[in-house]
């Protein structure tokens, strides 16, 4: 009987610590993956965008390792890049492109410095993008 009650109070206490750590274990999980594929970032700037991706993925329903995939490969996760060309000029973590700026009325000011507001659109946009190409599951 006492080894019953022991192993449901362990089952009950670990149900509530997965509830209580899932987010935590998630935003780290994501802040080791970029500190790994990005080790010029410092772990505070890692932990920070962690949390942040973390939050957009839920919030669109976009898998967080397409976002940080993205990020990586057009902006090494540099905040304030601006890159150049004939076409144009991408600004930011997510580079969006200068032709984007004024139709989708976006702050380019905030676009280069406030990771939250850039990540926030790429989740956006990539959930727009998904919903727009992706086929419609008929069992939904």
């Amino acid at each position: 009987m006492k080894l019953l009650l022991t192993i449901l109070l362990a089952l009950f206490f670990m149900h509530i610590l997965s509830f209580a750590s899932t987010p935590i274990l998630h935003h780290a999980k994501i802040a080791n993956v970029i500190s790994e594929i990005s080790p010029h970032v410092t772990p505070k700037k890692s932990k920070k965008y962690g949390i942040i991706i973390h939050k957009r993925s839920q919030q669109y329903k976009i898998d967080w390792k397409i976002m940080v995939a993205i990020i990586k490969q057009e902006s090494d996760f540099v905040e304030d890049v601006i890159n150049c060309t004939r076409w144009g000029c991408d600004f930011g973590l997510v580079q969006v492109n200068s032709r984007n700026i004024n139709p989708m009325k976006l702050d380019v000011k905030r676009l280069l410095f406030d990771a939250d507001y850039a990540i926030n659109f790429q989740a956006k946009h990539l959930r727009y993008l998904k919903n727009r190409y992706s086929k419609k599951d008929r069992r939904m």
